[in-house]
């Protein structure tokens, strides 16, 4: 059996997702493994094969992992070790910390995340109490391994497991190996239909990370009026007050979006029903490509600051918004995308 990478981003935006994938790709056609991809516990919340399929059938990548999948590989040996025979530990971990990362006193949340954990850990089969305990703890002090594939180091594990976030620029690379689906790709022409040929776009990211977009659409008021104008956000707020704003533009948006407290929109899907998170991925989808083939896209860039332990530099954009711009400079790859 060919030796394997298992992609399972971490909670990550779509942006994000891609450059892990890219990664771990990369890492595979130099060792020669198989990937495996799966983005149930990221920012899709679904399976990558529900959107993407690869363009080309030489490419050694499997678009999907189902509990089955994961059972198999646990059968293997893997990197890092500690999450040897227990890869799906991953989804317990993760949901349970989804569940209680709401808890502000930090002993009351780690104490209700140690009941969490304890009552999925509890049906695990062939192991004592005290073993089930040793699984709780190794979770809740699980870190970050070596990244083996950033570092293109070789290894002997039949399974690598690259389990992290983090983005960049690479994701319009690891655009180049997919297309969208059939179901997708024709979803996602209808609403290229709507908008034309003619038209500027906005992309506003203002939840988690905050942009002064006000200020910003002063200094675009007179350059967009009396065009089409898009505007994607994950803030209703923004988008409400474009519409109001830009009263000599005519203001159109698609996305259904609801307020989050402040939450992006790849941190609110999690628990969602599967047509859910469809609905809600296939606006992400149409905000991306819509920006991307606007006559002129603006992108509004990030106030400097520190978001939840990661610092924000002047001139910062949002993953999503960088995403879109180089999709807006290569439409040869967003009419690969969108092709047979």
């Amino acid at each position: 059996m060919k030796k394997i990478v298992l992609c399972i981003p971490r909670g990550c935006g779509l942006n994000d997702i891609l450059c892990r994938v890219g990664f771990s790709l990369e890492y595979c056609q130099k060792y020669n493994r198989t990937l495996i991809i799966d983005t149930r516990i990221a920012g899709l919340w679904d399976d990558f094969s529900n959107y993407f399929i690869k363009n080309n059938d030489d490419l050694d990548i499997i678009e999907r992992a189902d509990n089955q999948t994961l059972k198999q590989l646990n059968l293997l040996s893997c990197y890092p070790n500690e999450r040897q025979g227990k890869i799906e530990f991953i989804y317990y971990d993760f949901y349970c910390n989804q569940k209680t990362n709401h808890i502000k006193n930090s002993f009351i949340r780690k104490t209700t995340l140690f009941l969490e954990l304890f009552r999925l850990y509890i049906s695990v089969p062939n192991t004592s109490i005290y073993q089930k305990l040793l699984l709780i703890f190794d979770s809740i002090k699980f870190k970050k391994s070596k990244n083996i594939l950033a570092n293109n180091d070789s290894c002997d594990a039949d399974v690598i497991l690259h389990h992290q976030s983090g983005g960049g620029v690479t994701s319009l690379n690891t655009l180049k190996f997919f297309k969208f689906t059939k179901d997708l790709k024709e979803h996602l022409l209808e609403k290229m239909q709507e908008c034309g040929d003619d038209y500027f776009a906005i992309h506003v990211r203002n939840t988690d990370y905050k942009s002064n977009y006000k200020a910003y659409f002063d200094t675009i008021k007179d350059i967009v009026a009396g065009k089409k104008l898009l505007i994607c956000s994950d803030d209703v707020e923004a988008i409400n007050y474009a519409k109001f704003f830009f009263d000599t533009a005519d203001v159109f948006s698609f996305s259904h979006i609801e307020k989050r407290d402040g939450k992006p929109l790849h941190k609110s899907s999690w628990n969602k029903t599967p047509d859910e998170k469809k609905r809600i991925n296939y606006d992400m989808f149409v905000d991306l490509v819509c920006l991307a083939n606007a006559q002129k896209l603006f992108i509004i860039p990030l106030l400097e600051g520190n978001y939840l332990s990661f610092e924000v530099p002047k001139g910062s954009f949002s993953g999503f918004s960088l995403l879109a711009k180089g999709l807006h400079e290569n439409k040869d790859i967003l009419s690969a995308l969108l092709s047979e």
